[in-house]
C-alpha cells in the first residue's frame, strides 16, 4: 500500500513464488580462444561442464546464445586521443547504442564434458567496434541451472588512427593546428 502525489490510498496486490535455495552442483565455465579480434573471424567458445566432485556432465542439455552490443575503443596511455567515430551527442549522425542477439543454439554435453559453440563469423556493422558475448546455460537431470559466459571485442580493422585536439578544439584560418 502506499499513497499517491495527491494524497489517495493506494493498495498493490501481486504473488510471488518462494522456493528452496539449493547449492549448485555442478560448475560451468565458458571460454574463447581470444579476447579481442578482427572482423571476419570466426567466433567460437568452449563451454564446460563438471559436477563439483570432478566428473563430467555427459548427456547434460546445454543451450547457448551470443549477443552483440556497440563499443568504443581507448587504448591505455592513449587519452589525449580519439579513436573511432566520435561525434557530439547532439549529432544526428551519431552512431547509437546497439545490442541483438547473432546466434544462438541447443545441445548436450559431450562426453569429455564439453560443447564446442560455433557462433558464425564476427561483423563490424557501421565500421565500430563490437563487444560479442557468448553465454551458455546447462541444466541437470534435477533442472537445476548454471549458466556462464566470456567476452570476445571485435575490431573492424587491424589498427586505429587517433585524433588529438590541442587547444579548446577550435581553428583559425590560416593558421597551423599542433
Amino acid at each position: 500500500s502506499g499513497t499517491s502525489p495527491d494524497g489517495q490510498a493506494l493498495t498493490y496486490y501481486g504473488s510471488l513464488r518462494v522456493e528452496e535455495y539449493r547449492a549448485p552442483q555442478f560448475l560451468v565455465d565458458v571460454r574463447s580462444t581470444s579476447a579481442v579480434a578482427e572482423r571476419g573471424t570466426k567466433l567460437s567458445a568452449r563451454a564446460s561442464a563438471r559436477y563439483l566432485f570432478g566428473g563430467a556432465m555427459a548427456g547434460a542439455d546445454l543451450s547457448w546464445t551470443a549477443l552483440r552490443s556497440t563499443t568504443s575503443v581507448q587504448p591505455p596511455g592513449w587519452d589525449a586521443y580519439a579513436f573511432g567515430v566520435e561525434l557530439a551527442w547532439w549529432d544526428d549522425d551519431a552512431p547509437t547504442e546497439r545490442s541483438e542477439v547473432t546466434a544462438s543454439g541447443r545441445g548436450a554435453i559431450g562426453t569429455s564434458g564439453e560443447f564446442a559453440i560455433d557462433a558464425g563469423v564476427a561483423e563490424t556493422p557501421g565500421d565500430r567496434p563490437w563487444r560479442y558475448t557468448v553465454e551458455a546455460e546447462v541444466v541437470d537431470v534435477s533442472r537445476q541451472r548454471v549458466a556462464d559466459r566470456t567476452e570476445v571485442v571485435i575490431h573492424p580493422a587491424a589498427a586505429y588512427a587517433g585524433v588529438r585536439v590541442s587547444g579548446d578544439g577550435f581553428a583559425e584560418e590560416g593558421k597551423p593546428v599542433d
